[in-house]
This record gives C-alpha cells, sequence and structure tokens, in this order.
C-alpha cells in the first residue's frame, strides 16, 4: 500500500460557496468526523473499546449492535460543542492506552497519522474555528474578532497602490491557518505589507526608526492640525515606531537561522496591532514627496 496521500480536487463548493467567516459548529463536520472515527478504529472490537474509553473519560453514551458496530454518527451528533470537540483528543488518546494494544494492528501507525491529518482537513473544509496538533490536542483558531480586523485590512487596500500589500496580509493568514501555524512569517508578511505601504506612500522602500520620522512624521504633523488630534496621532506614531522594531526581530534573511515562534496570544496581540497600523498608513494615500536629509 502505498504511503502517498490520495489526491483530493476542490469541490464546487470548496471555491464558489465559501462562508465569509468561520463557524464554530456543523452538523456536516461532527457527521464527516464520526465517519472518520468509524474508519479509524476499523474493527467492531475496537470501536467497541474506543466507546467504553469514551464513557470512562467523558461519560458519553453509544448504542452498539450484535455485531459491536458503534453509534458514531447518532452520539456525536447530539453532544454538546465542547464535549464533541474533547472525544476527538480522546479518540486520540485511546490510539496510545496501551491495553487496547491499537497499535498492534496492521497499518496502525499511518492510520493514526492520517487521523490528524483528516481531521484538519475535514476543519479546513467545513470552515470551521478549529485545528488540531499533532498530540491531538484541538485549538481554535482566531477569534472572530481578529478575522474581523484581518477582512477589515483587506478591504482598506482596495487601491490599485496597494496591490502587493494587500498579497502580503493574505499570505500573513496562510501562515496562521497552516498546521501548526507560522507565527513568524505570519508577523514578518505584516511588516512587508507595511512597508509596502510606506513605499508607495513616502516613495522610500527602507520602514525602520529612521525613515519614518523623516518620512511619515512631517505627514502626520501636515495631516493633523488640531493640536489634540496632531498630539494623539503622533502617539500612535511612537507605537507604530515601536511595532516596527518588534516585527524585525522575526526577519528572515537566505542563510539566517529561523526565528524562534513566539506563543500564540504574544503573535496575535503583535498581528492584529500591525493590521490597525497598516490600515492607518494607508490612510495617506497617494505618493508624496518629503524633503529631508538621509
Amino acid at each position: 500500500m502505498s504511503d502517498t496521500p490520495p489526491v483530493r480536487r476542490r469541490r464546487f463548493s470548496q471555491i464558489y460557496a465559501v462562508p465569509e467567516n468561520l463557524s464554530d459548529d456543523s452538523p456536516r463536520m461532527r457527521g464527516r468526523i464520526a465517519a472518520l472515527m468509524h474508519s479509524t478504529l476499523e474493527k467492531p472490537h475496537l470501536q467497541k473499546d474506543c466507546s467504553g474509553f469514551l464513557k470512562a473519560e467523558l461519560n458519553l453514551k453509544f448504542r452498539t449492535n450484535a455485531t459491536y458496530s458503534v453509534s458514531w454518527d447518532e452520539t456525536l451528533a447530539k453532544i454538546e460543542k465542547n464535549i464533541f470537540l474533547d472525544s476527538i483528543t480522546v479518540v486520540y488518546e485511546f490510539f496510545h492506552e496501551d491495553k487496547y494494544e491499537y497499535f498492534s494492528e496492521r497499518g496502525a501507525d499511518k492510520r493514526v497519522k492520517d487521523y490528524i491529518i483528516d481531521v484538519n482537513r475535514i476543519f479546513a473544509e467545513e470552515h470551521v474555528a478549529y485545528w488540531i496538533d499533532n498530540e491531538g490536542v484541538v485549538h481554535p483558531k482566531p477569534d472572530e474578532a481578529f478575522r474581523n480586523s484581518y477582512e477589515d485590512t483587506i478591504k482598506g487596500l482596495n487601491g490599485a497602490g496597494f496591490t502587493a500589500a494587500r498579497k502580503h496580509i493574505a499570505d500573513s493568514d496562510g501562515y496562521i491557518l497552516q498546521d501548526p501555524p507560522n507565527w513568524s512569517k505570519a508577523i514578518y508578511s505584516v511588516f512587508l505589507a507595511g512597508e509596502n505601504i510606506f513605499k508607495v506612500v513616502t516613495n522610500d522602500s527602507q520602514l525602520n526608526g529612521k525613515k519614518l520620522d523623516q518620512r511619515l512624521k512631517p505627514l502626520i504633523e501636515k495631516k493633523y492640525d488640531d493640536p489634540h488630534t496632531r498630539r494623539s496621532a503622533l502617539n500612535l506614531y511612537d507605537g507604530f515606531k515601536e511595532w516596527v522594531d518588534c516585527a524585525h526581530n522575526y526577519r528572515h534573511d537566505p542563510g539566517d537561522k529561523e526565528p524562534t515562534q513566539p506563543p500564540e496570544d504574544l503573535a496575535l496581540a503583535i498581528i492584529n496591532s500591525g493590521y490597525g497600523y497598516v490600515r492607518w498608513l494607508a490612510s495617506f494615500g497617494a505618493p508624496e514627496a518629503i524633503s529631508s536629509e538621509d
């Protein structure tokens, strides 16, 4: 049997019927996960043992027939969402319980690896806001507010001059949705979007503290003539400079060592802040020459 995963073509609904937002639950997603559990466990005695393990861990009750076939679909469709998500992890734990000897079955090791791959594939294809790591633990994808910020940023870069920046923002989202997420590349993609917009707005291709002082600060002082508004804008500008320095930590040039991946909470905060700064920078519009010495 080949270890090469089957080629799966994108279906009509995955191309032309993609929802705007990820959902937190779906009957079809539950049904597909139930079918996956059934096929991964494969033999009736393993299904019976696993249903007992789920009862012990989560108090789930399954119907079985005379051949020990388990009512995966029926039970998983009814339980509350958090218990359903827990059940995905508990089934993974069952595979590794020595007393059940799952790995004594032929091909079990590959089936367990495929279980993780297929759970993530089902989550992605059904557009639900979860992913599963290689230890079988289910995690939420970035929350709805974060997703809204991303969508607002994409919409805010509709101008003809911001095509490249918009692609960098889309790239950042792709890195976030990888399994596991590549947070450092996601952060740096947002930085590249900012750098591209900075070039469009100021005709300067380098985004750093010195260039910001030379090119962007005069634009801010010109744009906001009310003293209170200008002071607020300059406070925000100071935060933007700090963000630029922060994002530089995740730059990766060819031949350099890959940056250490930041924890999820920090990465999301950096990325979400970057979305706001990118939209603000884009509000300065078309190129405008600023006279200053390098």
